[in-house]
Parts: structure tokens; sequence; C-alpha cells
């Protein structure tokens, strides 16, 4: 799904196909993954993905894992 997000922009302007590149979030059950993907060359693109991180499953962990996960969704802004 995200490639055809970033081929629909690719065929909408054509002279930044190299430029572009799409953030995405993945979420399974507690766990939060960054993705990003671009375009170096006509034919290959590249998926980067940062390490899994895990929503706080209790009180006593919500301070540690809740600073993480924020400082991610502030580096891909």
């Amino acid at each position: 799904m995200i490639k055809d997000q970033l081929c629909h922009l690719v065929k909408a302007t054509p002279q930044h196909q190299h430029d572009l590149a799409i953030a995405g979030f993945v979420t399974v059950g507690l766990k939060l993954r960054d993705m990003v993907l671009d375009r170096q060359s006509t034919y290959v693109y590249r998926i980067q993905k940062t390490p899994a991180l895990f929503f706080p499953s209790n009180v006593e962990t919500l301070g540690a894992k809740l600073g993480a996960l924020l400082a991610l969704l502030v580096q891909v802004k």
C-alpha cells in the first residue's frame, strides 16, 4: 500500500521522483514501528524500518516507554 502511494506521487510529480519519501506507522498489538519508503533509482525502492517499540502495558513502565514512543513520533515529523 505504501509503495502504491509512492508510485502515485511519482506519476503526479515525475521531476521529483528521486526526492520523494513516504513515512508510515505499523502497529501490531502493543508494538509500534516506523517505516520510510523512498526511491533511489528508477527500479529500486528502499524500505527503512526502526526497531520495534512497545506501548506501556502497565503503570510502572509508562514513563520509560512513553518517552521513547514520543521521540519516535517527533522524528517522523
